[in-house]
């Protein structure tokens, strides 16, 4: 995504003015069902939605920062982005529909076209605020608008019996700490054309509740891996003694979920883990490799290997073809995006 255009444009904005320019939505979820709420807001305040954009990608080195896409196993330091197809694309069977229907209905979204009816809720007045997972701003530059995304932030209660108010033609009113709402300042998700890029992983996975999909996915591996490795052992070829214990730590280890849901587009990689055992034993048995593995035994009379509990991300690891050898320099390494 190029963030310096986003930034000049944004940059022209806030010099034109911005009144009219800029919408908030919020983002709630209740039980398995989400939903987006329009709020009207004052022309200080989108102001300030403005600024806080210009302000947390001022610098350059940001705006440059590393951008990969987006395969579930991430690092830190890195932006993250998904592109997809064409604005008529919108096929469910496509990665990640429910992120460009979402964004897609609050672009679509004005006060004379609702969009998406069932998504966008026009009236606040049943809101819960601890249900708010985060909030969007919508901002019409010249010729497109662009979503930006953040998360709240807890507002510190006050001492017992202390009293929270705001003035207002004059009056004093009294204002309650759950009518308090705390805007995080860092901007965790930026969508726009067809591109969604996210500096706060946690977020985009929160907001977008992909747990599901991360799920479905894992779910779908597990059966794979399980199905190749009956078919192995039923050829006289490589068994796992306790393959159980990877499908116990993905109830609790989400990163151990992601990686295996991350092997759903590379499915290839496990038929020739069950089929290469002189490729798992060069790996077990290298020098430069010992130590990432330890952990993991092969016994060579059955021809089993054997998980202990605290290996199991290294299992993952030789699963998911990660070990390889540098072309140039011959080093042997880890990938570790797997």
């Amino acid at each position: 995504m190029d963030l310096d255009s986003l930034y000049r444009d944004v940059s022209k904005l806030q010099k034109d003015g911005v009144n009219g320019k800029v919408g908030l939505y919020f983002i709630t979820k209740k039980g398995d069902h989400r939903f987006i709420y329009h709020s009207e807001i004052e022309e200080d305040v989108q102001t300030e939605f403005v600024d806080m954009f210009l302000h947390y990608f001022r610098s350059e080195k940001i705006r440059k920062n590393e951008q990969r896409d987006y395969e579930l196993v991430t690092v830190d330091g890195v932006f993250y982005n998904i592109t997809f197809n064409g604005d008529d694309d919108l096929a469910k069977d496509q990665d990640y529909y429910s992120v460009k229907r979402m964004c897609t209905s609050i672009l679509e979204h004005t006060n004379e076209n609702t969009g998406d009816s069932d998504a966008i809720i026009e009236s606040m007045k049943n809101i819960k605020l601890h249900q708010i997972k985060g909030y969007v701003v919508k901002i019409k530059c010249e010729g497109y608008s662009f979503l930006y995304i953040g998360g709240l932030s807890e507002v510190k209660r006050l001492k017992k019996n202390a009293l929270l108010a705001n003035l207002t033609n004059t009056k004093l009113k009294k204002i309650s700490g759950n009518d308090i709402i705390g805007f995080n300042s860092d901007v965790g998700i930026v969508f726009s054309g067809n591109e969604v890029l996210f500096t706060k992983v946690g977020l985009f996975e929160s907001i977008f509740d992909l747990t599901k999909e991360i799920t479905v996915k894992t779910e779908s591996i597990l059966s794979e891996i399980e199905t190749l490795e009956k078919e192995s052992s039923a050829n006289g070829n490589i068994a796992v003694e306790n393959l159980y214990i990877l499908k116990d730590y993905t109830k609790h280890d989400k990163r151990v979920a992601k990686r295996l849901a991350k092997i759903d587009k590379e499915k290839d990689i496990l038929k020739a883990f069950f089929s290469n055992i002189d490729g798992i034993r060069e790996v077990l048995e290298s020098d430069d490799f010992k130590s990432e593995f330890e952990g993991i035994h092969y016994n060579k009379e059955t021809n089993t290997l054997v998980i202990d509990e605290g290996a199991v991300h290294k299992f993952v690891t030789l699963l998911s073809d990660a070990p390889y050898e540098s072309i140039i320099a011959k080093k042997k390494r880890i990938d570790g995006a797997r």
